[in-house]
């Protein structure tokens, strides 16, 4: 892989995880504030952020009970129970070989 290759791919990764923490922050602020799932300002946020992730994957939102919403990419739980699950999966680099860090 091209060393522009992966630096634009590792720009994405970040892209993804800045947006699933923003997704996670306002679940928190709903799971804290009951009456936050009502604020059309934290609703705006919300959806807006759910529109920027699916501009880099299909994603899944399922709206919970409490007003929070789980985010899934594929099978891999990105956000749920109003926070974030995981790190959006990066480009893998190979211990030795290109991208690696042979010899350490």
């Amino acid at each position: 892989m091209s060393q522009g290759v992966q630096q634009d791919l590792t720009a994405q990764v970040g892209q993804v995880n800045q947006i699933a923490q923003q997704i996670a922050s306002i679940n928190q602020q709903i799971e804290e504030n009951a009456g936050a799932a009502a604020d059309p300002g934290l609703s705006a946020n919300m959806s807006q952020a759910l529109e920027q992730l699916s501009q880099y994957a299909d994603v899944s939102a399922v709206k919970q009970d409490n007003g929070t919403v789980n985010v899934s990419v594929g099978q891999a739980s990105l956000v749920r129970r109003g926070h974030r699950a995981a790190a959006a999966i990066g480009p893998r680099r190979r211990p030795d070989g290109p991208g690696g860090q042979s010899g350490q």
